[in-house]
C-alpha cells in the first residue's frame, strides 16, 4: 500500500479543504487561566488553559486563526480586565479561571454579547423521526411544532424551581403552559404558576417525558399531528393500541444546542454578535487518515488538550463579513471539479457491467449530456460492506472504470462503512485506508460515503459519524490523488431524508458534495427539497447540496418528473436517482419528458461558465451558489422565501413544485428592476410578487435586463470541448450597465489555491439613451497549464424594445458585419446558436485572438 504522506512543519497541518497556517500567531492577552486573541476588527477568540496549556495547534474545528488581527490595549478597572480594540472590548474578571463572567461591549460601550446570554436558550426536539416536524415553538396563544429553522420562537430556557422548571421561550417571553379547557398545550401567561411547571420522566437515550405539575396525570405528545403539542395520560393508546408510555411522540430532548453546531444567523437580522466553541478540541495527526507509527495513540491524534474554546464573530450587521469570517476560522468548501457541476446518473440498482455500459451509450446516443457515473452498493460481494469486488456482476471492474473513461465519464462508488473498530484504531484505519485506496488503484474517481442508520464510522465522542465520515473519506481521497481536487459526495449532516433536523457540526461545510437521504417522489418532497438546497446556503455555507432528483422511492407522474428535472438541473447538483424499484433514465417516460431532459440539461452545460464563476466565489466568500434573494435585497420581507432563488446575480429561477391543474400559475417575487421572462421575452418590473403562466416544457426563469450571461459551447460533457468561443448572452437596458466576469482554471488540480486560474471581466454600458451598446472585454487576469492562450467571441445581442435593426458594429475600431437570427419559440434560454424564444437576436462574432488582448465592440441601434 503506497501513501503519499505530505511532511508537515509543527505550524502546518492540511486537514480538509485548505492548508491552515498558523505560524503567524495573533496577539494574546492572558489573566489567569484565560487566554484573549482579538483575531481581527470582527473576531475574537476566548480559551481557557487546558491540561497542555494554551492551544495554538490548528484543531479539527479550528483551521486557521491568522486571519489579520486587530490592533489591542489591555486594562484593568473595577476588578475587570479589558482587552479593548477600535472596534469591540473584551471584559472578564482578573484572575479569570473561566469564562463564566465574560461579556463584549462594541465601541460605543454597549454590551453586544455575554456568554450566558448566548448559552440558556435550546431547542426541545421530539425523538419521533415521522413526527412532521418535532420541535416545539411559540405560535401565539399555542404551543406548536414544527422543523427547527433556529428562529428565537423555536429556543427555550429552563427556570428552575426545587425539583420542577419553567420553560421560557426566547423570542416571546412566553411561558409553556397546560389550561384544561383548551385541546392544546398553550403559551403565555397562566392563572397558576403550576399550570407552567414541568418535570422530565426518563424515557431512554436521552429523551424525557414531560409531566405538568398543576395536572400530573398528563404528558405532552404530538402522535396525531395536529400541528400543536397536545397532552394525554399514560394510559392513552394510539391506533396501534399502544400506550403513551410507547410513543416516541411523547419523548423529548431537553439540552442546551450544542456549541459546535449552528446555524448561521439570519442575513437580515444585522448580527452585532455571535458564537462557535471549538468542542471537543481535538489536534489531528501529522498523518491524517494514512497509518501512524505502531504504539501511538488514536492514530497519532492529541485528544488530550479539550478546554473551553470560544470564538465570538462580531460583524456590525454584516452578514458578508461574517461569513467570510467564518471560512477563513473553519476552513473552505472545496472548489469541486468541473465535471461534478455536468450530469449525473445514480440508481440503487445491482448493474451488470454491460448493462452499465450501454446505458452511458444511451445517454450519448440520445444526445443527453453526463459526466457522472454512480454505481451503487451493489457493485462488492454481498452488496453491503466489504471492499471486494462482485465479479458475476463485474467481471473485469478495471476494464469497465477504464472504458467509462475513455467515454468521458467518471466513475463513483457508493459505500456504506461497516466499522471494525473505533474511527481513529489501528485496526479501523488500516482496515479502511485498504478497501478505499484499493478501489483506487484500479481507477475510481471518487467515494459516496453513506452513512448507514445501523452501522456505521464510529467516530470520535462529540463529532458526528455524518462529519468524521466526511473526514476520513476526503482525508484518504487527497492522500491517493495529491494533485487532484478531493472529491466525495455524503450525507448532510442535519437532513435525515429530506427533513431539517438540526443545525450542521462547524466543519461540516468543508467536504464538498452533500446529500439529503432517501427521499420520497411525491409533491411535498420536491418542495421540500428546493427548500432544503436554498437553506443549506443561506443558514450554513453548503454550496452543493444533492438530492435525489426524482425521489429515491415513488412512483412519478410525466408532469412530477419533468419538474424534478427542471429543479435539478438549475441547482448546483444535477444527479438522476431512484431505487431499484423504478428509474430515472429519460427514456423510460412518456413525452415530454426526454426532451425535458435533453434541453434543460444542454442548457445547463451552456450555463457552466456561469455555475463554476459561483462556484469559486462561493470558496472565496462563502456565498451560496443559490442565493435566496434576501441576500442581495434584505429589506424586502418577500425575498425571504425558500422556494425561489438566483442564479449569479441575474438569472432568477422560481422552481415549479405543484400540478397544474391546481395551479395554472406560479406566484413568485421579482426583485427591483426589470426582468425578462427568458421563455417568453415578456418584460416586467420588479420589486413586487408576479405570476407567471405554467406549461410543461417552460419554468419561471427570468433575467436581469442589463445583464451579460457567459455561455459555453455546446457539449455533452465537460471532457471533451474547451470553451471555445464563449458566446456572452446580453440583455441590454437603455439606463443600466452590466457587469460579469468568467473563471477558469484547469478544472482538477488544487493550482487554483495557489493562484494559477484566470479571470476576464466583461461590461456592457449603454450610450446616447439606449442607442448605442459599448460592450468591453477585458484582458484576461492570470494563467494555468494548458490553458487556451486564443480564443473567438460571440455577442449574442437580444433586440431591445423599440430598436429596429443595427446600423454599424464596430469591433476594435473596425467595422464588421453581423446577422440576424429571428424569434423561435422553439428554442431555449441562453443559445448559442440559432434563434432564442424570448425575441430576436443581433450576433456578432469576433475572430480569433489573445486572451491577453482586451476587445471592445460598439453597437449602434435605429
Amino acid at each position: 500500500m503506497t501513501y503519499n504522506l505530505q511532511k508537515f512543519s509543527a505550524s502546518i497541518l492540511i486537514i480538509g479543504a485548505i492548508a491552515a497556517v498558523c505560524s503567524a500567531a495573533p496577539k494574546s492577552f492572558i489573566t489567569g487561566d484565560v487566554r484573549i486573541q482579538p483575531l481581527s476588527e470582527t473576531l475574537v477568540r476566548m480559551e481557557v488553559r487546558g491540561p497542555k496549556g494554551f492551544e495554538d495547534r490548528p484543531t479539527f474545528h479550528i483551521q486557521n486563526r491568522d486571519i489579520g488581527g486587530a490592533e489591542a490595549e489591555k486594562s484593568a478597572e473595577n476588578g475587570n480586565i479589558i482587552v479593548k480594540t477600535p472596534a469591540y472590548s473584551v471584559h472578564i474578571p482578573q484572575n479569570a479561571g473561566n469564562l463564566d463572567k465574560a461579556y463584549i461591549t462594541d465601541s460605543a460601550g454597549r454590551k453586544i454579547w455575554s456568554k450566558d446570554s448566548d448559552e440558556e436558550y435550546f431547542p426541545i426536539e421530539c425523538r419521533w423521526p415521522n413526527s412532521g416536524g418535532g420541535f416545539f415553538y411559540d405560535s401565539g396563544k399555542l404551543l406548536g411544532h414544527a422543523e427547527n429553522e433556529d428562529a428565537d420562537k423555536f429556543l427555550w430556557k429552563k427556570e428552575s424551581s426545587g425539583n420542577w422548571f419553567i420553560l421560557k421561550n426566547k423570542a416571546t417571553g412566553d411561558y409553556i403552559y397546560l389550561d384544561k379547557d383548551e385541546d392544546f398545550v398553550c403559551c403565555g401567561k397562566p392563572s397558576s404558576i403550576k399550570q407552567a411547571q414541568w418535570q422530565q420522566e426518563p424515557a431512554g437515550r436521552g429523551f424525557a417525558r414531560l409531566k405538568n405539575r398543576a395536572h400530573p396525570k398528563y404528558y405532552l405528545h404530538i402522535e396525531n399531528k395536529e400541528g400543536f403539542v397536545e397532552y394525554d395520560t399514560k394510559d392513552t393508546k394510539n391506533d396501534t393500541d399502544t400506550p403513551l408510555t410507547g410513543w416516541h411522540s411523547a419523548n423529548w430532548r431537553l439540552e442546551k444546542k450544542s456549541r459546535n453546531r449552528r446555524y448561521l444567523p439570519e442575513p437580515t437580522e444585522k448580527t452585532k454578535a455571535w458564537m462557535i466553541a471549538d468542542e471537543p478540541r481535538y489536534v489531528p495527526s501529522r498523518w491524517e487518515y494514512n497509518p501512524a507509527p505502531e504504539g501511538l495513540k488514536n492514530n497519532g491524534w492529541d485528544m488530550s488538550n479539550n478546554a473551553e474554546d470560544i470564538y465570538v464573530f462580531l460583524p456590525q450587521g454584516n452578514w458578508k463579513r461574517l461569513r467570510q469570517d467564518f471560512i477563513e476560522l473553519t476552513g473552505r468548501t472545496n472548489l469541486v471539479p468541473l465535471y461534478a457541476l455536468g450530469g449525473w446518473d445514480s440508481r440503487y440498482y445491482a448493474y451488470t457491467q454491460k448493462y452499465a455500459v450501454n446505458k452511458i451509450k444511451k445517454y450519448q446516443t440520445r444526445d443527453i449530456p453526463l459526466d457522472v457515473f454512480v454505481v451503487d452498493t451493489d457493485w462488492r460481494v454481498g452488496a453491503s460492506i466489504g471492499y471486494d469486488i462482485n465479479k458475476k456482476l463485474f467481471p473485469d471492474m478495471e476494464k469497465f472504470i477504464s472504458d467509462a473513461h475513455r467515454m468521458g465519464k467518471r466513475i463513483v462508488f457508493n459505500d456504506h462503512p461497516e466499522p471494525q473498530a473505533e474511527a481513529l484504531e489501528r485496526e479501523e484505519v488500516n482496515y479502511r485506508n485498504k478497501g478505499l485506496r484499493g478501489l483506487f488503484d484500479i481507477g475510481l474517481d471518487f467515494w459516496w460515503f453513506d452513512r448507514n442508520w445501523h452501522t456505521c464510522i464510529i467516530p470520535p465522542d462529540g463529532i458526528a459519524k455524518e462529519v468524521f465520515g466526511m473526514y476520513i473519506y476526503d482525508a484518504v481521497t487527497r492522500d491517493y490523488y495529491p494533485h487532484r481536487r478531493p472529491l466525495i459526495m455524503a450525507n448532510y449532516d442535519g437532513i435525515d431524508h429530506g427533513k431539517i433536523n438540526r443545525p450542521s457540526n462547524i466543519a461540516a461545510h468543508r467536504y464538498s458534495i452533500q446529500w439529503t437521504g432517501d427521499t420520497r417522489s411525491h409533491w411535498n418532497s420536491l418542495k421540500d427539497e428546493i427548500r432544503n438546497a436554498v437553506f443549506a446556503g443561506v443558514y450554513g455555507p453548503f454550496p452543493y447540496l444533492s438530492t435525489d432528483v426524482g425521489g429515491h422511492m415513488g412512483d412519478l407522474t410525466t408532469e412530477q418528473y419533468c419538474r424534478w428535472v427542471q429543479f435539478g438541473t438549475l441547482s448546483p447538483i444535477f444527479r438522476l436517482h431512484s431505487n431499484h424499484r423504478w428509474t430515472r433514465a429519460p427514456w423510460t417516460y412518456d413525452d415530454p419528458s426526454e426532451s425535458v431532459v435533453r434541453r434543460f440539461m444542454q442548457m445547463r452545460m451552456r450555463l457552466l461558465p456561469v455555475l463554476y464563476t459561483a462556484a469559486r466565489e462561493n470558496w472565496e466568500t462563502g456565498e451560496p451558489i443559490m442565493k435566496r434573494c434576501d441576500l442581495l435585497y434584505p429589506e424586502f420581507e418577500e425575498a425571504k422565501t425558500n422556494h425561489q432563488y438566483l442564479i449569479g446575480d441575474n438569472i432568477l429561477f422560481a422552481p415549479v413544485y405543484e400540478p397544474m391543474k391546481d395551479s395554472p400559475k406560479r406566484s413568485l417575487w421579482l426583485p427591483p428592476g426589470e426582468w425578462i421572462n427568458a421563455f417568453t421575452g415578456e418584460v416586467l418590473e420588479g420589486g413586487k410578487t408576479v405570476s407567471a403562466e405554467l406549461n410543461l416544457e417552460t419554468v419561471p426563469l427570468f433575467v436581469r435586463s442589463g445583464s451579460v450571461i457567459p455561455l459555453a459551447p455546446n457539449m455533452l460533457d465537460t471532457a471533451k470541448k474547451p470553451w471555445d468561443p464563449i458566446t456572452l448572452d446580453i440583455y441590454p437596458s437603455s439606463k443600466t450597465a452590466a457587469k460579469a466576469q468568467l473563471y477558469e482554471d484547469d478544472r482538477m488540480s488544487r493550482d487554483y489555491k495557489q493562484g494559477f486560474c484566470r479571470e476576464t471581466a466583461f461590461s456592457c454600458k449603454p450610450e446616447n439613451g439606449g442607442k448605442v451598446l459599448d460592450v468591453k472585454i477585458s484582458e484576461a487576469d492570470g494563467t494555468f497549464q494548458n490553458s487556451l492562450k486564443e480564443r473567438s467571441w460571440k455577442l449574442r445581442i437580444h433586440k431591445p424594445e423599440g430598436v429596429k435593426t443595427i446600423s454599424r458594429v464596430l469591433a476594435d475600431g473596425k467595422q464588421i458585419s453581423w446577422q440576424l437570427e429571428e424569434k423561435d419559440s422553439a428554442k431555449m434560454p441562453f443559445a448559442v446558436e440559432a434563434g432564442s424564444p424570448d425575441g430576436d437576436i443581433f450576433v456578432i462574432t469576433l475572430p480569433k485572438e489573445s486572451v491577453y488582448q482586451s476587445r471592445n465592440v460598439k453597437i449602434t441601434f435605429e
